[in-house]
C-alpha cells in the first residue's frame, strides 16, 4: 500500500467512525465531545428531536421506509441547523447545537429545546431535556387518543 493509499484508507476510517452511515450526521461520540466542549465556552441552545412513529413505520411498511423517514428528518434538521452542529444519537433520536432559539418544527419529528445558560453541567441539561421530550411525546399521544 502506498502512503497515499494509506492516507485515503485512514480518512475513510475516520469518516466511518465519526459519521452515521444512514444520515450523514455526526455520531454520538462527537455529540458527547462537542457538547462538553461547547458547554465550557459558550451559552447555546440544544435541540432534541425524536422521529415520530418510527417503530410503527418499520413494523407496517418495512425498515426501508423507516430508514427513509430517518433520512428525511435528518435532512430537515441539517437544512434548518446550518451552520450548527447536528448529530444522530441513536435510532430515532437526533440533536442540534444551535446559537439561537430554534423557530421551525421538523416534519415527522417531535422537538424540544433548552438553553445551556441555566445549568451547572451537561448531565443536568440532558436530564431536563429528556424529561421535556417524555412530556411532549406523552402530550402528543394523548391528543391523538382524544381525536
Amino acid at each position: 500500500m502506498t502512503p497515499e493509499d494509506e492516507i485515503e484508507y485512514l480518512k475513510e476510517k475516520v469518516k466511518i467512525y465519526r459519521f452515521d452511515w444512514l444520515t450523514g450526521l455526526k455520531q454520538r461520540r462527537d455529540f458527547d465531545h462537542d457538547l462538553r466542549k461547547k458547554f465550557k465556552d459558550h451559552d447555546f441552545f440544544l435541540c432534541y428531536y425524536d422521529v415520530d412513529n418510527l417503530h410503527r413505520v418499520n413494523r407496517e411498511k418495512g425498515f426501508a421506509e423507516g430508514d427513509k423517514l430517518i433520512r428525511q428528518v435528518a435532512g430537515d434538521i441539517q437544512h434548518q441547523s446550518i451552520p450548527h452542529q447536528t448529530y444522530r444519537a441513536s435510532g430515532d433520536e437526533m440533536y442540534a447545537i444551535c446559537c439561537k432559539v430554534p423557530t421551525h418544527d421538523v416534519d415527522n419529528a417531535t422537538m424540544v429545546w433548552i438553553s445551556s445558560e441555566t445549568f451547572d453541567n451537561v448531565e443536568q441539561m440532558l436530564k431536563q431535556l429528556d424529561e421535556m421530550m417524555i412530556a411532549e411525546k406523552t402530550k402528543k399521544k394523548t391528543r391523538r387518543a382524544d381525536d
